[in-house]
């Protein structure tokens, strides 16, 4: 038994810092070019680049509402089988092309609206939208094919994509970096463009684990509609908390606090290495687990390596902050307050995202809609007592909102298991 524990850790720690040691480099570049862009872009600009970015990121929530989740949970049963896999492949698709279509119609209003009422102009914002629809294009085939890759254990094709498109992001924001507001839909077009070319190379791995041509059957095209219909709601919400900070200072026309806000985001790029580990290896690993002790054993190195990793990137931010907030400029340097509960932040709704993939990879997520209300609830509450025009007093208020939905998806999480044991019997 000794001996197969120990081929086990060998085997994760390969694969593990291989992954880390990949998406280390991918988040340098990716980290580089943000840092790149905060010191050249003036605060007024820097501000409309990042609600571009986060129009991007819910326009990209509107048209997924749970696919990925769908691909990963219902896929998981059948990955094995290549046909069959296609089948599911095929129907998230299909499906995707529908939202798509809404997510233009009902997004695109909504964010020229902003983009403008932050001072853009009119032409400059639809120019912004258009780049945004290439991407709403180009990104899902990607995703899906990800998704194949990633049930299959074929970690480093879909890293080598992520770092060619770090790689061509870079390049081009080095290129164009003028002091304007034109570098973001440059940079944005580059990314998209990028997309393109690494995308293909996945989907031509894929094509070996998946068999594209057959076409979707009505079992799973019910079966990830199911999943859709559960997770649309909870999808949209959750999906719009992680931009509700930028837009309640972007309404308030508060470009300087936005920009700041935008510029801390950068450190980011810290959980989201963690983020990709706990995509790319820990939901399918739960998709796949077909035994009690096999799963409880996942989930508990999961949650417990995040939350040693977590301690130890809010320790080294409170200790490096000057050094960190160097990186950003001068404009930014008196941030340091804020530095830190950013890193709390970020911290809270990376514990909630991790407990929510291990309970969607599962399928269990039966009333998943009452974090909801829970999480309305608790804003409405903050509202009255937080200084929600203030940098600081945003990032408190989005580190508290994802307790509701944290303690739901826990219980969530016990009641599935539980089910998942007793049957087990």
């Amino acid at each position: 038994m000794a001996a197969v524990n120990l081929q086990w850790w060998r085997k994760w720690t390969v694969v593990l810092g291989g992954i880390a040691g990949l998406q280390l480099l991918v988040q340098v570049i990716n980290a580089i070019t943000g840092w790149l862009l905060v010191r050249v872009l003036p605060p007024s600009e820097y501000a409309l680049f990042t609600l571009a970015s986060s129009i991007q990121a819910s326009l990209s929530v509107m048209s997924d509402l749970g696919l990925s989740v769908a691909f990963i949970s219902v896929g998981g049963a059948v990955w094995q089988d290549p046909r069959q896999l296609g089948s599911v492949y095929n129907a998230v698709l299909d499906k995707r092309k529908s939202l798509a279509v809404i997510a233009v119609v009902v997004g695109f209003p909504a964010g020229w609206w902003l983009l403008v009422h932050n001072g853009a102009s009119g032409w400059y914002a639809a120019a912004l939208l258009l780049t945004m629809l290439t991407c709403l294009r180009i990104v899902p085939l990607g995703l899906v094919n990800a998704g194949a890759l990633r049930l299959h254990q074929r970690f480093r094709p879909v890293q080598t994509a992520e770092l060619g498109a770090a790689l061509v992001r870079f390049g081009v924001s080095a290129l164009v970096a003028l002091p304007s507001a034109c570098v973001a839909l440059v940079a944005a077009a580059g990314t998209a463009f990028s997309q393109i070319f690494f995308t293909r190379r996945v989907a031509h791995v894929s094509a070996s684990l998946v068999e594209v041509s057959v076409p979707p059957s009505s079992d799973h095209q019910l079966a990830v509609s199911g999943v859709v219909r559960s997770l649309t709601l909870p999808a949209l919400f959750h999906g719009f908390q992680g931009q509700i900070t930028t837009w309640i200072l972007g309404l308030g026309g508060q470009e300087i606090a936005v920009a700041s806000l935008g510029a801390l985001m950068r450190f980011a790029v810290l959980f989201t290495l963690a983020g990709v580990v706990i995509n790319q290896v820990v939901a399918p690993a739960v998709a796949r687990c077909r035994s009690t002790a096999e799963l409880r054993s996942k989930v508990f190195k999961a949650v417990g390596g995040y939350l040693v990793y977590s301690v130890l990137v809010i320790f080294g931010a409170t200790l490096l902050a000057p050094w960190a907030l160097w990186l950003l400029g001068p404009t930014y340097e008196g941030l340091r307050e804020e530095l830190l509960l950013m890193m709390v932040s970020l911290a809270a709704g990376g514990l909630t995202s991790l407990v929510w993939i291990i309970v969607s990879s599962r399928q269990w997520i039966a009333d998943n809609w009452v974090s909801i209300p829970l999480t309305i609830g608790a804003q409405v509450g903050m509202a009255f007592h937080l200084p929600l025009g203030t940098v600081s007093g945003i990032l408190v208020f989005s580190a508290l909102s994802a307790v509701p939905p944290l303690c739901w998806y826990l219980y969530l999480g016990v009641r599935g298991y539980r089910a998942f044991r007793l049957a087990e019997t």
